[in-house]
């Protein structure tokens, strides 16, 4: 955290310095007659202000980062990062392993860890579909829509619901949760659904289960207008005609701060880093620029030379070494 904002003061002072030589040198625009030097052109507020956003551009500062507020490390999402850091540096370090959770990582997302070079983790959000007429089952949402990964980079993708301690009668009794794609939903609440994965699992378990929900991510990768989330349901292992209630095993949805790590969270691998397309992003910044000279009166031209004079001069000194 200290590295960046150490880098964006110094940036910052850098502006305050080439401001105060913009106002100070660049106040107008002077020609010397060989007798005296005369001021041509006074530069108005607006011609500074281009000056200024120019200054930005070229430091890579168009426009200030908006503060995000990091996530608290006690969610599902981001202990399971912690989880996987703390093993690759005990790993590296040949020390014992520990956990700062309950996550056990298995054995198929070892592999994945050390396959893939870029993992994520996605939170499971409120996304409302309306009233639904499907029974008994859950609602799972997650926004991937700008993931830097794409669909054929993508390993595995897993999806993990905590399932709650309850008090049964038949602790022994098995069931199945399904985990399926909400491909529709039509005006009357009816759900058109595709079966994505499905995990055993005890009434009187406790800890996270897995479905491995990969095929899922990967359409929406591919088209994130199609993301309607996970509907959840459970029957019992002998009888998967009849839906339970996915909390009579302790499925329920988590709520307040006392759960918080125990939400769904989704976690995908991938084999290859984010791409950073450098020349759209410059493109982006000279369309941005223009688009401010476009938008100012009387823009600053030498008519000495007919070049922009604030521009190249500001230019030069920034890219002398």
């Amino acid at each position: 955290m200290a590295g960046p904002k150490v880098a964006w003061q110094c940036a910052c002072f850098l502006v305050v310095v080439l401001f105060t030589l913009a106002e100070a040198l660049l106040s107008g625009l002077y020609i010397d007659n060989g007798d005296q030097t005369m001021i041509h052109h006074a530069m108005t507020r607006n011609e500074r202000l281009v000056v200024e956003h120019e200054i930005l551009e070229l430091l890579g500062l168009g426009e200030r980062p908006r503060r995000a507020r990091a996530p608290p490390l006690d969610r599902s999402a981001p202990s399971f990062l912690l989880d996987v850091y703390k093993q690759l540096a005990e790993e590296h370090e040949q020390a014992r392993p520990t956990r700062s959770s309950e996550m056990a990582l298995s054995g198929e997302e070892q592999q994945a860890i050390d396959e893939s070079d870029l993992i994520m983790t996605f939170q499971s959000k409120k996304h409302h579909l309306g009233a639904l007429r499907h029974g008994h089952g859950r609602h799972v949402w997650f926004e991937v829509a700008g993931t830097p990964g794409d669909a054929s980079a993508l390993l595995t993708a897993e999806l993990r619901l905590h399932q709650a301690p309850t008090h049964t009668e038949l602790p022994t009794s098995l069931y199945t949760v399904v985990a399926h794609r909400v491909l529709s939903v039509d005006n009357l609440g009816g759900l058109q659904l595709e079966e994505v994965a499905a995990v055993n699992t005890s009434a009187g378990a406790e800890g996270w289960l897995e479905l491995n929900v990969t095929s899922a991510l990967g359409a929406w990768l591919r088209s994130p207008a199609d993301n309607h989330g996970f509907f959840i349901t459970l029957h019992p292992h002998s009888q998967p005609e009849r839906n339970v209630k996915p909390e009579e095993i302790g499925l329920e949805e988590p709520r307040g701060a006392i759960v918080e790590g125990k939400q769904p969270f989704l976690v995908a691998f991938f084999k290859s880093g984010p791409k950073l397309d450098t020349s759209e992003a410059g493109a982006r910044r000279k369309r941005e620029a223009r688009r401010w000279r476009s938008n100012s009166d009387n823009y600053l031209k030498n008519p000495l030379t007919g070049l922009d004079h604030c521009s190249e001069w500001l230019r030069g000194l920034l890219l002398q070494r």
